[in-house]
């Protein structure tokens, strides 16, 4: 094809690739979307956590957090699961049963038909002290 020729068919060929974005986009539109929010009243072994549900996707099964105290949390380690969608919106996980003095890596999750979608992963330490 000579540059004139596509020249003369870029509206066309533009049109094409957008329609084709368009179609692709909806085609992957099923995953839901979760973002792990602030880590707040850390304690000696508790620790409140936020989340945001920021698509529901196809249907959110299940969500909340989970942590670990190894990197890279998924929801084979110790999890908080709430079960009743809130749809769009935050929430919150109140964890419980921490060491103190102990560093936890947490993600929010969401468990979508048979795919889990994780948040960033964040992290914070317990206090040492018994309180």
């Amino acid at each position: 094809m000579n540059i004139e020729k596509m020249i003369r068919n870029f509206p066309n060929n533009l049109l094409l690739l957008a329609a084709l974005s368009l179609f692709l986009n909806s085609c992957t539109g099923g995953y839901a979307e979760v973002e792990t929010g602030e880590i707040t009243a850390v304690r000696a072994t508790t620790a409140d956590i936020a989340g945001h549900i920021l698509s529901l996707g196809d249907g959110i099964k299940s969500y909340g957090h989970c942590y670990s105290q190894s990197g890279t949390p998924t929801i084979s380690d110790e999890r908080t699961v709430f079960t009743v969608t809130i749809g769009v919106g935050s929430y919150s996980s109140h964890i419980i049963n921490l060491l103190p003095g102990t560093t936890y890596f947490v993600r929010a999750y969401a468990i979508s038909g048979n795919l889990t979608v994780y948040g960033k992963e964040v992290s914070f330490t317990t206090d040492v002290s018994g309180r």
